[in-house]
């Protein structure tokens, strides 16, 4: 049990220092998700093509979950 707390106790504290992307990742992330929301609202088709992958088909899922009337 001791070894357990200390393996976590050492990965909280190393794992602190690891960085999961790079700044030009990062970067190149952010400048993806401006391009896709400012492209939908100011309908810029070329910012919105940047954003997305050529092979993208987005779908949708309707659920009905209860009996509509009317």
């Amino acid at each position: 049990m001791r070894t357990l707390v200390l393996a976590c106790v050492f990965l909280v504290f190393t794992g602190a220092a690891v960085q999961a992307q790079s700044a030009t990742d990062a970067a190149a992330i952010k400048q993806t998700a401006l391009d896709y929301i400012e492209g939908w609202y100011e309908g810029n088709t070329e910012r919105m093509e940047r954003a997305l992958h050529p092979e993208l088909a987005k779908r949708i899922v309707r659920i009905k979950l209860w009996p509509v009337t009317g």
